[in-house]
């Protein structure tokens, strides 16, 4: 299970985004649910995924973000040569991170 633990402890603190988003982009994209995002049948590239933070808030027991990522799909060549195309894809997930071990969940938010 992945970790946010420096995002936890930032928590409150000014630079709590800029950590997080930090952590975030530090991901290999199969850790996300990105596969899930894909809008052309293709697949997750391996490559570094863009985040923003949308908005965070505190439920008590845990921290709870919604953020945005960018990352790139690739294609399936279409009588293009045996070459796949690159598309830059969004999406939004909602974060969970417990407060007390850091345990992160990721979950594609549907709108």
């Amino acid at each position: 299970m992945t970790q946010l633990t420096q995002s936890l402890h930032q928590w409150g603190q000014p630079d709590f985004e800029h950590i997080l988003k930090k952590e975030l982009q530090q991901l290999h994209p199969d850790q996300l649910p990105l596969q899930q995002a894909v809008t052309e049948g293709g697949l997750v590239e391996d490559s570094p995924i863009e985040a923003t933070i949308i908005r965070s808030e505190d439920d008590g027991a845990h921290i709870k973000v919604k953020a945005g990522i960018f990352f790139t799909e690739m294609v399936p060549s279409c009588s293009c040569g045996d070459e796949p195309q690159s598309k830059p894809v969004y999406c939004n997930i909602n974060i969970t991170i417990n407060k007390q071990s850091g345990e992160t969940a990721f979950i594609l938010d549907p709108n």
